[in-house]
């Protein structure tokens, strides 16, 4: 059995063939702090140009009103803004993880390289190492749950 220590400041691949979704487990700070800025940016600029062209042109006075609207700039910026970056993301994700399929460095399920333990091996197992695999935690790894659990 290989057991790899995995640091929190190793970069660890954004892909590793399963069905999970780049946006999920990245560990990306860009792509999460650019859609913030640019939904943040967005709601900022709707509401100027709603300041500008609607409101101030039409004279609206009534408080709800005013609230209404800037709650619908608030949902449309998220929607609008957030959905731009979130497509960019999930693009770069398939992008990458296309790159990954194709290269050599690709690493297995745990952040590990992939090992097949002879027979020979698997019979010098003890049952605590057996229990000590499954308990270690691994920071920054997705777990292999198809692996470890037999239905």
């Amino acid at each position: 059995m290989v057991h790899k220590v995995v640091h929190p400041s190793v970069k660890l691949p954004r892909t590793n063939g399963c069905s999970m979704s780049v946006l999920v487990g990245t560990g990306d700070n860009i792509w999460s702090g650019l859609y913030l800025i640019i939904s943040t940016i967005g709601f900022i600029s709707m509401i100027t140009l709603l300041d500008i062209f609607y409101i101030k042109r039409y004279n609206i006075t009534t408080w709800w009103y005013k609230g209404l609207l800037f709650v619908v700039c608030m949902v449309a910026s998220v929607l609008i803004f957030g959905g731009l970056v979130v497509v960019f993301w999930h693009r770069w994700g398939k992008k990458t993880g296309e790159k990954e399929a194709n290269g050599n460095d690709k690493v297995g399920l745990n952040g590990e390289e992939t090992h097949n333990p002879s027979a020979a091996e698997l019979k010098g197992l003890a049952i605590e190492e057996d229990v000590q695999s499954y308990t270690t935690i691994r920071y920054g790894t997705r777990p292999n749950f198809r692996g470890t659990v037999h239905i």
